[in-house]
């Protein structure tokens, strides 16, 4: 996450444009590989075999989730108005979700492993919400990373880590 503004009043984070914009270009190859073979696939006289199934199966599914359902984070924390105003931007949508910053109990920094990789997280948790609200869609930032922006977050909010 990059941050935008940091003000005694305001503190804005951002997702990287870059992450999103490079995991959509895989997913465009990924969804372009699918609708290929689902061309010849369709076009050919023959049966398909159970392994060209799932290569076309797995490359449309990865290209479409990362194409179309990969959120760019925006979020505003607002001291003034005494809110969180939490913006995910996909594709062809955007939803807009505001909480009152006295919800915000906890700001926690996640592990998160993806085989040999561990990669951490940071996440919110608010009164008013069941789950934790992660705060980036891209979730590849190291410890060091994670642990300086809960550490803003804290900072900003006067609540401890």
């Amino acid at each position: 996450m990059k941050i935008l503004e940091h003000t005694s009043t305001n503190l804005t984070l951002i997702d990287s444009t870059v992450g999103i914009w490079l995991g959509r270009l895989i997913g465009s190859i990924f969804l372009s590989l699918g609708c290929l073979g689902l061309f010849l696939l369709i076009t050919s006289n023959s049966f398909p075999s159970l392994y060209s199934l799932i290569f076309l199966t797995v490359c449309l599914t990865v290209g479409i989730i990362f194409v179309f359902f990969l959120p760019k984070n925006t979020l505003w924390f607002d001291k003034k108005a005494g809110k969180l105003i939490f913006k995910s931007q996909k594709l062809l949508w955007t939803k807009v979700v505001e909480y009152p910053l006295s919800d915000i109990t906890s700001v926690i920094v996640d592990k998160r492993r993806a085989s040999d990789n561990t990669t951490y997280a940071v996440t919110l948790k608010i009164a008013s919400r069941p789950q934790k609200l992660c705060l980036s869609s891209m979730v590849f930032m190291r410890l060091k990373k994670a642990e300086e922006r809960a550490n803003l977050i804290c900072t900003f909010l006067n609540t401890p880590l």
